[in-house]
């Protein structure tokens, strides 16, 4: 039913591209609602977008998944995506290539190398499962001195060899439910 929510918004596009030796991964954009990060009904309408795009992410299991978004909010302030990324489901590469502190991503007006001020902010990032995190070599900005263009290209290198690799992830531990211990006296 996620994915039919998806795709019913017209926000959601997948593509899965098949590799060598029968390898594939998945890619796909999200583009998130104009007015997210200022009107809470769009901010909620963003969310359940956000939450819809993890879970069939998550659905994927070990094929390497990449959202590509424009999320019309800052990633830092989306709740589910920050859920998953604490619980280990999504990967904010942009987040991680610049060391926790990635530099804005549109300007109004035009992009430039050194954007800050009003009219700025981060709203674009790859947001990735475990296998495709893995496979990332380097991420980077493109930029530009351009006022054709609103947001900084993000130029993701992949390393082809790492799709070979085998990775360990840790799984939390089912919930035990115990009886009150008075029953056992």
């Amino acid at each position: 039913p996620y994915t039919d929510y998806l795709k019913s918004t017209g926000r959601w596009l997948e593509r899965l591209i098949p590799l060598a030796d029968g390898r594939q991964m998945v890619v796909a954009t999200l583009y998130g609602y104009s007015g997210a990060s200022a009107d809470p009904t769009e901010y909620v309408a963003n969310e359940k977008l956000m939450a819809a795009a993890i879970v069939r992410m998550k659905s994927m299991n070990d094929v390497p998944y990449f959202i590509m978004t424009d999320l019309n909010v800052d990633p830092a302030t989306s709740k589910n995506l920050q859920t998953a990324i604490q619980d280990g489901v999504a990967f904010d590469l942009v987040e991680d290539a610049y060391g926790g502190t990635p530099p804005v991503t549109y300007a109004k007006g035009g992009i430039s190398v050194h954007m800050e001020g009003t009219g700025t902010s981060r709203i674009d990032t790859i947001i990735a499962n475990a296998a495709a995190a893995h496979t990332c070599k380097e991420l980077r900005y493109l930029h530009q001195n351009n006022a054709a263009f609103d947001h900084v290209p993000i130029e993701l290198t992949l390393d082809c060899d790492r799709f070979d690799d085998e990775i360990t992830t840790s799984l939390q531990p089912a919930p035990l439910n115990i009886r009150d211990l008075n029953e056992l006296t």
